[in-house]
């Protein structure tokens, strides 16, 4: 019999908008569902830290992790380069730079996180 079950680090939750996942007979899917391909912008790097301390919790049952898209268009394009910009428009130059700097090593660390599981 396949058991499935939800793990999330929000009571009903296992993912959101961007992405969602799923432990079933040890194996983690983590779905990537963002139009159009998957950019990695703050509610997706959110969505991706909540995930992470998910994996934690999931990681004693799990002994495998697939990362999947569910759009057409391709696995992930990145960074999401429009928000980025837009969110800079609105600073003095050196707080964009920073901004941008910062928000990029957040996707590292979360991917690194990943990367280092199982």
């Amino acid at each position: 019999m396949h058991e499935e079950k939800a793990i999330a680090t929000l009571p009903g939750t296992s993912g959101g908008s961007a992405l969602s996942w799923t432990l079933a007979d040890g194996v983690i899917e983590l779905a990537l569902h963002r139009a159009p391909c998957n950019e990695l912008g703050s509610e997706s790097l959110e969505e991706f830290e909540k995930f992470v301390t998910a994996l934690a919790m999931m990681e004693a049952e799990a002994h495998a992790l697939i990362i999947y898209s569910e759009m057409k268009p391709g696995f992930c394009a990145g960074a999401d380069l429009r928000e980025l910009y837009q969110r800079s428009q609105a600073m003095e130059k050196a707080a964009a730079g920073k901004g941008v700097r910062d928000f990029l090593e957040r996707i590292h660390r979360v991917l690194n996180l990943i990367d280092a599981t199982l």
